[in-house]
């Protein structure tokens, strides 16, 4: 290794400029190679000091680089090592000087990360679990709002973005696991979901208007809420603004609906511009009466 670190510094001093950094980068290696051998080879550690002095810039930064990785391999052991570091701070060349410099603010300014807030945890898990609640309620919203189920995707990923940039700002020195950043970034997508829906049909206009629709098809659901005691669901079908929609009554409600013609709906207008259904009322004609 001494003979090839030799060899290397002989070829880059020969090496035309532009290729002086190409011929020297083999010398790197070492500090992949060999960096838990230095504490075993005083030799090797000779060399690479003197290499710093090297008349080859490329050489003295890789070396200087070396001296660093065995000073930070024991500092009490290896302390000669900075010193020579410090020595070359006064380099008449400006980029080993520099370099010494950055190395010797490196190791009297470590990063140390900062450790995980208290509970921290504890409110990542609050957050998360609570946004499932919240979107067990927003499914019942969704049944009261003429919204499309693509706005609900939009806002979601929207929002999760959102939150897993700002959160990852906000935690990028902190010792915080990718899999919380992950639960609370979702958590939040599942909350600004259920806002939307929860402010549309909160917030509204004062005029409540009514439309009637021709049901264009009566069916049941088995409705699994309770997997111990699942039960019927009716519903009917129509058309509003171009797109079917299904709405479900009670179990109860089954005879009514099975003939049923038309449905009448009184709608209020949300803040977000979605139609909510204040009332719905099912309409016989009499045209299904024989069915």
């Amino acid at each position: 290794m001494l003979s090839e670190f030799d060899r290397i510094e002989g070829l880059t001093k020969q090496a035309k400029s532009k290729l002086k950094d190409s011929v020297s980068s083999p010398l790197i290696a070492i500090s992949f190679f060999a960096r838990q051998e230095f504490a075993n080879n005083d030799k090797l550690i000779g060399r690479i000091k003197k290499g710093v002095s090297s008349d080859s810039k490329q050489i003295a930064k890789i070396s200087l680089d070396l001296l660093a990785d065995v000073y930070m391999i024991d500092k009490s052991k290896y302390s000669s090592c900075r010193q020579v570091i410090e020595r070359q701070t006064q380099s008449k060349t400006s980029e080993i000087s520099q370099l010494a410099e950055e190395i010797l603010h490196d190791f009297d300014n470590p990063i140390v990360p900062k450790k995980k807030p208290k509970f921290y945890s504890a409110y990542t898990f609050v957050v998360f679990m609570s946004s499932l609640v919240m979107s067990i309620f927003s499914t019942f919203l969704y049944d009261k709002i003429f919204i499309d189920f693509s706005v609900l995707i939009k806002t979601f990923f929207g929002v999760a973005l959102l939150m897993w940039l700002i959160h990852s700002f906000l935690t990028r020195d902190k010792l915080v696991k990718q899999s919380e950043t992950l639960a609370m970034s979702l958590g939040f997508g599942f909350i600004g979901c259920f806002f939307l829906l929860f402010l549309n049909f909160k917030v509204t206009d004062s005029n409540q208007y009514k439309v009637e629709y021709a049901i264009i098809e009566h069916g049941t659901n088995i409705n699994k809420t309770r997997p111990s005691e699942p039960f019927e669901q009716p519903y009917v079908k129509f058309e509003h603004k171009g797109k079917l929609e299904e709405l479900s009554f009670y179990s109860s409600e089954r005879g009514l609906v099975e003939k049923a013609d038309y449905i009448e709906l009184t709608l209020q207008t949300g803040i977000f511009g979605y139609a909510n259904i204040v009332k719905k009322e099912l309409k016989t004609t009499g045209a299904n009466s024989g069915s």
